[in-house]
């Protein structure tokens, strides 16, 4: 017997106390040796993450240079419709200008309402007007064509 009339231990009690030791320190060294591997998954982590935002970077910087070759490309093209359009608007702006230059020499000209067909030709080839005696000569009221009254046909019933 001891001291503090305590009884010896047991071969069962003195496994169980061996194991609860063993225990601990199994549990101690699994988790130093987590601790080490957790730090090199955090590494593998880490590096994994930098190599993905890398080929990120790299793909926006081939993103921006399209977008500022299609930027260019767009400003180009406004500047082309911008010149065909002014181009466009000068031809019409000549066309318009020859177009007014015509019409005043036609009201220059000025033709009587009783002009025919040949003298109205004749003064916009630039020609002289001859006077045709027909022009002089007005038609008298029974010169004038008339035309004949078409008479409706008559019922006839049962005829279809």
């Amino acid at each position: 017997m001891t001291n503090n009339n305590k009884q010896p231990k047991t071969p069962g009690e003195r496994f169980l106390s061996w194991a609860k030791a063993v225990s601990v320190i199994v549990a101690t060294c699994i988790a130093v040796y987590a601790a080490f591997k957790g730090n090199e998954a955090k590494d593998d982590v880490d590096s994994t993450w930098i190599a993905l935002k890398e080929k990120v970077d790299k793909q926006s910087e081939v993103i921006n240079k399209q977008s500022e070759t299609i930027e260019k490309l767009t400003r180009r093209m406004v500047f082309f419709q911008g010149h065909q359009s002014g181009f466009s608007a000068g031809q019409l702006y000549e066309q318009k200008a020859s177009l007014e230059k015509e019409l005043a020499e036609l009201n220059a000209k000025r033709v009587s309402r009783s002009a025919t067909r040949d003298e109205i030709a004749a003064i916009l080839r630039g020609q002289k007007i001859r006077k045709s005696p027909k022009s002089a000569v007005k038609p008298s009221a029974g010169d004038e064509q008339t035309f004949q009254k078409i008479q409706p046909l008559p019922f006839r019933p049962g005829v279809k």
